[in-house]
């Protein structure tokens, strides 16, 4: 006997199950199990298109479902119907810095067709990150509706409603919600569109975006720490961070900024500086020592078994504290130099009360007096005795371990020295001697001299053009005599100079600065104008012009038959126009011309050398041949003849009855036989 089994038809399952869909979205159908090939249906195919590989296209809100059957006619169905909405409210990926404004843009898509009038949505936040500021519709889609409704009493969430009259259309954005991001909370969060609904009926989906803070730069500042005197200043610069910088200073009294960076001191303290980028990124410094004026010791040579005088140099006192009164505290080597006096004779304390106390490598003294000062000059003269058994190149440091200027304001840099024997002096300071200070018109390569200095065996030799000599064009040291020449300096250029002296024992100060100008570069060779290189038929009285030359003081002009200029027919200097009217010239000859240019400087090149041709002489009128003057029982068509005319081309004849030839019977040019 035989048996038939039969099995159910496999069954199929359609994936996805479910969807969520807005017009012009597009879903992709899947199904598994049954026998292949699918055919794809919908049960509403009034909202949607479905084609034979399941990919489904949203074409208007609704519901519906995919259905599959396989070829053995098997079906399934998605579980839960496909909702396709209207519209979908979408908020991009965005990020902003800290302390900053942001206007987020909420998206929806194509509203035509929908009749949308008014509409409301959530959004929600983290509020830790991010607070409401407002609405803005300018170049929004609601940009001719009255402002809407704005509610964000709520933390982390704002509701917003529109209404308007006329329909919206079209797709972007359709409002802007204003933000202001943390400037001290960092971080990142969802921004999620929610419970959306136009026209009170249509729901929408939703998409969220993700915002993210971008932290504020740290700015570096520099210098970071530094010291400035009152009359000078300090230029900061800042890095990172998005420039232009502002700059302020944590005490204004103190000393204050530019917006460019520079510190200027007000008075002594100490001060921060801060630098803010435009978006509020900041940077500070660490302490800037701020001065009233600066106290220095300068370095000093003793000579061994003599004495040696150290001054103290104070220079201007700003602020508004003149100085009445001090106290200093200086510590020595006994073992180079010992103390002998404090002198104030011929300084800005001379007449002050001095109270010194003078101790094993300690020097401590007060002064005051009825006169105050806020001038440059010395404080006080120390002298030092140089023992006859020091060695040479033995140094006394001379420091200060205080220094108070009417008990502390105002507040000085301290600038410590100190004293090297030697067994030498140091060489007197050079006096310059030529060119005279302030002279000009020197020449750029000139001879610089200076008188010899008691003691001097070389002298050193620096110029520039800056009067502070910060570089240098000319610096030459061993030099054995008093004067050096020098070359290739620019024209007009101000140079400033000087020099010192130097022996064994070091170099002296340097000398006064002097200054001088170089002349004035010679000018260039002019170009010519009129007559045209190579003009013919030139009057004999032309006027020839060229174009000034840069730096001409005045003009020579040369006029020649030759080229060479080996005679001239015209030769005139110190012409001060660029113009000259000759006369006196040939027919029918052939000139050349040229022009130079002169200023304090010398004479410049010859310029091109152009040439002309004057015109042809007319010729000497014809005299008349036949008939004779007066003749009678004339032909009526008469033989007129004339003698020929030297340098005559051609011949014009008049015949007329009136003397005055007023009108003629007969006029007749370019006639060429006689």
């Amino acid at each position: 006997n035989a048996s038939i089994n039969t099995q159910p038809a496999p069954a199929i399952t359609v994936y996805p199950t479910s969807g969520s869909l807005t017009i012009g979205d597009s879903l992709q159908f899947s199904a598994s199990g049954g026998t292949a090939p699918y055919n794809w249906s919908l049960t509403n195919g009034s909202i949607a298109s479905i084609n034979s590989s399941g990919l489904l296209r949203a074409l208007h809100a609704g519901f519906t479902k995919a259905v599959a059957v396989d070829a053995n006619g098997t079906t399934d169905t998605t579980n839960n119907s496909i909702e396709i909405r209207a519209f979908r409210l979408t908020v991009r990926d965005t990020s902003v810095i800290q302390g900053q404004l942001l206007n987020l843009p909420v998206y929806v898509t194509d509203l035509t067709g929908l009749n949308v009038t008014s509409g409301s949505f959530d959004l929600t936040f983290n509020q830790n990150l991010l607070s409401v500021q407002g609405i803005v519709q300018s170049g929004a889609l609601i940009s001719s509706y009255s402002s809407p409704a704005v509610n964000s009493d709520v933390p982390g969430k704002v509701s917003v409603s529109f209404a308007g009259s006329s329909a919206l259309s079209g797709s972007g954005v359709l409002v802007y919600i204003q933000f202001k991001v943390s400037a001290v909370s960092s971080g990142s969060t969802s921004i999620t569109p929610a419970n959306s609904l136009f026209n009170e009926t249509m729901p929408g989906n939703s998409k969220s975006g993700y915002f993210s803070t971008i932290n504020l730069a740290t700015l570096n500042v520099s210098p970071y720490t530094g010291t400035v005197v009152a009359g000078e200043t300090l230029l900061f610069t800042a890095s990172g961070g998005t420039s232009p910088y502002a700059w302020s200073t944590t005490d204004t009294t103190v000393a204050t900024i530019s917006g460019g960076g520079i510190l200027t001191p007000v008075k002594g303290g100490t001060v921060n500086v801060k630098a803010t980028d435009v978006y509020g990124g900041s940077g500070t410094s660490g302490l800037i020592q701020v001065y009233d004026t600066r106290v220095i010791i300068p370095d000093t040579l003793g000579v061994i078994g003599d004495t040696v005088d150290v001054p103290l140099y104070i220079a201007p006192v700003g602020g508004a504290n003149p100085v009445q009164s001090l106290q200093a505290k200086i510590t020595y080597d006994s073992s180079v130099i010992h103390p002998l006096a404090i002198i104030a004779t011929g300084t800005l304390t001379d007449g002050w009360t001095y109270v010194p106390n003078i101790t094993a490598n300690t020097i401590s003294f007060a002064a005051a007096g009825a006169s105050h000062f806020t001038t440059p000059g010395v404080l006080c003269v120390l002298r030092f005795s140089v023992p006859t058994w020091v060695t040479s190149g033995r140094r006394s440091s001379l420091t200060f371990q205080q220094l108070l200027l009417n008990e502390g304001s105002p507040r000085a840099l301290l600038v410590n020295g100190g004293v090297t024997s030697s067994a030498v002096a140091l060489p007197l300071v050079p006096l310059l001697s030529s060119p005279a200070n302030g002279s000009s018109n020197v020449a750029t390569g000139p001879t610089l001299t200076w008188n010899s200095s008691s003691g001097a065996a070389t002298y050193r030799l620096q110029v520039s053009t800056d009067s502070g000599f910060a570089t240098l064009v000319y610096n030459s040291g061993g030099l054995s005599t008093t004067s050096a020449s020098l070359s290739g300096l620019l024209n007009l250029t101000k140079y400033y100079w000087r020099v010192n002296a130097s022996n064994s024992a070091g170099a002296s100060a340097w000398s006064t600065v002097w200054s001088f100008t170089t002349i004035i570069a010679a000018p260039p060779a002019p170009t010519l104008s009129i007559p045209a290189n190579g003009a013919t038929a030139v009057p004999v009285n032309p006027t020839v012009s060229w174009n000034s030359a840069t730096g001409a003081a005045n003009y020579r002009l040369q006029v020649s038959t030759s080229s060479s200029f080996t005679t001239t027919v015209y030769d005139s200097s110190g012409l001060t126009v660029t113009s000259r009217i000759l006369s006196g010239l040939i027919n029918a000859t052939q000139y050349y011309w040229r022009v130079n240019a002169s200023n304090a400087g010398g004479t410049g090149s010859w310029s091109a050398v152009w040439n002309f041709t004057t015109v042809v002489a007319p010729p000497a009128a014809p005299t008349l041949a036949t008939p004779l003057n007066g003749a009678t029982a004339v032909p009526v068509n008469p033989a007129l003849t004339w003698n020929s005319s030297a340098g005559a081309a051609s011949y014009r004849l008049q015949v007329s009855t009136d003397s005055s030839f007023a009108a003629t019977s007969y006029d007749s040019a370019g006639i060429t036989s006689t």
